[in-house]
């Protein structure tokens, strides 16, 4: 029968497997049998040492997991951020090369996939930034008020952008269409000698007039001699993206400065030919986006032959080669250009009136936001993914590539997230050259990437690869501590012939025919062999040829196995000496039941059982030392007391021999003694001086007797027998005087208060004056004696 011990334990155990393997199955890791797999799930790691305790599967580990695994064969490639090129940006043009952006120049190796990366970069809008302005202007019919007006106002134009920057230059190139049918009216030929004298110019594609100057006199005369083509077009369209791409790719002709704002006017009234438009005039050579134009006279040579380029290459080009794209445009084509605008970055749409009237303010306006203004942007391939995140000028840092409203001397702070989403499918692709730029600037920070997708150990000829290895018995090679067998072979280690029969080797991994489970689910059959699995705690052991025993699922005691009494062999416990029980957590003897420092067993308060005293009655304690009804001991303790601590009582006699055998116990004097505990008990006692002496007797925390004894006996004085009766006598004088005089005080009040009211009803008396009804008036006779009646 199973005691409720072992079955508390059982489930424990089952339940901790079950967690166990729950939590495992969450673990992205452990499934992943090559180093390369490992590497690529973020936080993974391998360890390729060639022999491991635990299950081969269990090489790729989360990384907090690798412990056991010795640092040289750890395989966990850490981003390693290195910056090459750093200068400072500066806030004007003193130097040769203002810069805006830095670092410049950066290599970032080992990134792995799925993992993120953050650098920072910072961008500071410099005072006197060069800028470099193209005005591409249509000199078709319609724009010869516009060609006038560009003329009369070309000073003004200078001045109001060197009032933004002083290093600014400007240049000039003009474009019709391509000279085919049906594009045009009349070809080259049919302009005769007399309509050149007044003032036909043949129509031409794109004519490269003045490469970047600070001459404003010259501009002005360019301008002014460039003649109006006054052939019509069959259709609207106007051939200006052929000139835009050439002003772009052209730098050397056009003369772009190495580190300005590029910025290209494009002028015109009409809509653009796009790719495909050219079909229409038998030319299907698609546009090949290089130079081609002629070293004599600037004109492009390949308009009769190439097609118009299209919006992508627009876009790209002007990307490439840091291009900011004004379209300054009257408002009846604007909505087409501003179609134009979502598709290239970096470009903007300006409403130009009638006669290009307004040219400086839309020019001067469009160069402003493009200087108070950053959009980052970047050259990653289609694995890598960039995101950036600013504050601008704010304190919320956001994903943003873009800041607006900026002034000379801002500085705006980005953080860049690079992240592999996946391995590139070659090695080439693996390294990898990122550019990062601000839109229109040609100012870059390159960042060099290194993707790690592999191992090295998994390539022939490094370290960590054996070709053949002893450790894969020879059939197979050894990458990154696991065998590769070939095709002759299978097993961890190569050990099986792929020719040996299943099914006879399953049968050498079950205890009998009775069953089909194999290893009892606690192993893998390898070549008839059970291969026991290993337990997450190294300590805990699967053994057994079936795999049927193990060190872990025998009896415990507070959460230890055998009571770390005896040891668990194949789910009995085998107790070490002086110990017995199913969880070796019973002694053999009762020397724990016998308090410290001599005694009964158990005190005599109880039964000693499996090392441990089964108290009786109201007893208690370790040793059942605390009896609460039980009788005082302090008579027991007394004479102890007196011979250790005051050298006084019968045992000092013969010297205190009786002391010395019968006080062994724990005597402690202490300056005063207080009941601290349930097992102790007061005591005290009388000495020859008539003073009481204190102690407390019980037991410390290992059951050992001790007294404690409070220092100083407490002594009282003899009472004074003069002094109470005196002081009785005065306190008997006190009150009768203080009685006496409550008495005189009370018949002083009562007299005054008589005498009062006699006063009172002595005013208040009224006297009559009315005759009082019994009084008679009394009645007088007088006789004269003379007379005689």
């Amino acid at each position: 029968m199973y005691s409720p011990h072992k079955i508390f334990w059982s489930i424990h155990i089952f339940l901790s497997f079950f967690i166990f393997s729950q939590g495992n199955s969450n673990d992205p890791c452990l499934s992943l049998t090559m180093c390369g797999e490992c590497i690529r799930v973020p936080n993974c790691a391998w360890c390729s040492k060639a022999s491991i305790t635990k299950n081969e599967t269990n090489r790729c580990q989360l990384r907090d997991r690798m412990e056991s695994c010795p640092s040289e064969s750890l395989i966990d490639p850490v981003p390693i951020y290195k910056i090459i090129e750093d200068i400072p940006v500066t806030r004007s043009n003193r130097r040769n090369d203002p810069t805006q952006l830095h670092p410049q120049r950066a290599s970032l190796t080992n990134l792995r996939h799925g993992l993120v990366y953050n650098i920072s970069l910072q961008y500071k809008v410099v005072e006197d930034y060069p800028a470099d302005l193209y005005y591409l202007m249509d000199v078709s019919q319609s724009m010869l008020n516009d060609k006038e007006n560009l003329v009369r106002l070309s000073e003004s134009l200078v001045d109001a952008m060197r009032n933004l920057t002083k290093e600014f230059k400007i240049g000039f190139g003009s474009f019709v269409d391509k000279n085919v049918l049906p594009f045009v009216e009349k070809t080259t030929e049919s302009c005769s000698p007399e309509a050149f004298q007044m003032g036909c110019a043949l129509t031409y594609s794109f004519q490269h007039k003045l490469s970047i100057s600070d001459n404003v006199t010259e501009f002005t005369g360019i301008v002014n001699s460039t003649k109006i083509v006054w052939t019509s077009n069959y259709d609207a369209p106007d051939g200006g993206f052929d000139a835009l791409l050439q002003a772009m790719v052209c730098q050397d002709e056009i003369g772009w400065r190495k580190r300005s704002r590029r910025l290209i006017v494009f002028a015109t009234d009409a809509h653009s030919h796009i790719a495909g438009n050219g079909r229409l005039g038998g030319i299907v050579k698609p546009n090949d986006g290089r130079c081609h134009l002629d070293a004599t006279d600037n004109m492009y040579q390949k308009a009769t032959s190439q097609d118009y380029p299209s919006l992508g290459q627009i876009s790209q080009l002007a990307k490439k080669n840091d291009i900011n794209l004004i379209f300054a445009v009257t408002d009846k084509v604007a909505p087409s250009y501003k179609e134009f605008q979502k598709v290239i970055s970096g470009s903007s749409v300006g409403i130009l009136d009638s006669d290009s009237e307004n040219i400086v303010n839309l020019i001067r306006d469009s160069y402003k936001n493009i200087s108070s203004s950053v959009e980052m942007t970047d050259t990653a391939d289609a694995w890598v993914k960039v995101r950036y995140y600013t504050a601008c000028k704010g304190t919320l840092v956001q994903e943003n590539n873009k800041c607006d409203n900026l002034k000379i001397g801002d500085i705006v702070n980005f953080t860049i997230s690079i992240e592999a989403t996946e391995c590139p499918t070659t090695i080439s692709d693996q390294k990898t050259v990122i550019q990062i730029q601000p839109v229109g600037v040609n100012e870059v920070y390159t960042l060099h990437l290194e993707i790690v997708c592999d191992c090295p150990c998994e390539r022939p000829g490094e370290p960590g690869f054996i070709i053949n290895a002893t450790q894969c018995n020879s059939g197979g090679n050894l990458q990154c501590g696991v065998c590769e067998c070939d095709s002759s072979h299978t097993g961890n280690n190569c050990e099986c012939s792929v020719d040996a029969n299943i099914s006879d080797l399953d049968s050498q991994c079950k205890p009998d025919n009775t069953t089909d489970v194999l290893c009892n689910n606690r192993g893998e059959c390898v070549c008839g062999t059970c291969k026991c699995q290993d337990r997450p705690n190294q300590s805990e052991v699967i053994s057994g040829k079936y795999c049927e025993c193990d060190n872990f699922s025998c009896d415990r005691t507070d959460g230890n196995i055998c009571s770390d009494h005896g040891e668990c062999n194949c789910g009995q416990c085998l107790c070490y000496a002086g110990w017995q029980g199913n969880a070796c957590d019973c002694r053999t003897t009762d020397d724990t039941c016998i308090p410290i420092g001599g005694g009964d067993v158990c005190s005599g308060n109880g039964v000693c059982k499996c090392g441990s005293c089964e108290c009786s009655g109201n007893s208690q304690g370790q040793y059942c030392q605390d009896c609460p009804t039980c009788p005082s001991r302090c008579d027991e303790f007394t004479p102890c007391v007196q011979c250790e601590v005051f050298q006084t009582g019968p045992y000092m006699a013969n010297n205190g021999a009786a002391c010395n055998t019968e006080c062994t116990y724990s005597i402690i004097v202490e300056d005063t003694v207080k009941v601290e505990q349930t097992s102790e008990r007061d005591c005290s006692y009388e000495n020859e001086q008539k003073c009481t002496v204190k102690f407390v007797y019980g037991f410390d925390s290992n059951g050992a007797r001790r007294v404690r004894v409070q220092r100083e006996p407490i002594c009282t004085d003899p009472p004074a027998y003069m002094a109470i009766g005196l002081g009785l006598l005065g306190a008997i004088v006190l009150v009768g005087l203080a009685l006496l005089l409550l008495f005189r005080f009370t018949t002083y009040l009562y007299d005054k208060r008589e005498y009062a009211r006699f006063l009172n009803e002595k005013e208040n008396a009224k006297w009559s004056r009315e005759n009082n009804p019994l009084y008679v008036d009394p009645t007088r006779t007088f006789k004269n004696p003379a007379y005689n009646s």
